[in-house]
């Protein structure tokens, strides 16, 4: 005779569990989501250029003398082969040819891959991309968030140092 163990997990199946897609960072051939898309290329963009800002800083450290229009360049080749890579991935997600990537060279055209919403179940591309974590939210907001906090604080300390100024040349 078999006894039940009341603290055993249960062994039924609830409901079919939904199955997504691998995420793969040098692969065209996943598909990634719109937050995803922006949080990740959001991140590229930073990383890239904070590596180019302390190559040339540590060259100034060092004393070597090097062109920084040269690892701006290389650091600008990274970053569009970066962004191709992710448009490929964002087509791929709204079920089209990994072709659209060359709408980038538009202005505005990548507004479409931002906001057209990809394909919600499988699709000849492979399966849906997982879903958004708090970290990929915050992520793709964050630049937003700063490019106001930005616009607000410039102009007031624009505005402080002409008034510091003007207060500084009154008193000599």
């Amino acid at each position: 005779m078999e006894a039940n163990n009341p603290y055993e997990a249960p062994t039924s199946s609830v409901g079919g569990a939904e199955q997504f897609g691998d995420w793969r960072a040098l692969s065209v051939s996943s598909r990634i989501g719109r937050l995803r898309y922006l949080a990740y290329s959001a991140v590229a963009t930073l990383g890239v250029a904070t590596i180019a800002i302390t190559i040339l800083f540590a060259f100034t450290l060092l004393g070597l003398s090097v062109d920084a229009s040269v690892i701006m360049l290389l650091t600008y080749l990274t970053l569009i082969a970066g962004n191709i890579v992710l448009t490929v991935k964002r087509c791929h997600d709204i079920n089209w040819s990994g072709w659209l990537t060359l709408l980038i060279i538009i202005p505005f055209a990548t507004l479409i891959f931002c906001l057209k919403r990809g394909t919600p179940g499988p699709n000849r591309f492979g399966l849906p991309p997982p879903s958004n974590s708090t970290g990929v939210v915050f992520l793709a907001f964050a630049p937003m968030l700063l490019g106001i906090i930005a616009a607000i604080t410039i102009p007031a300390y624009q505005q402080y140092t002409r008034l510091a100024n003007a207060a500084k040349a009154q008193h000599q």
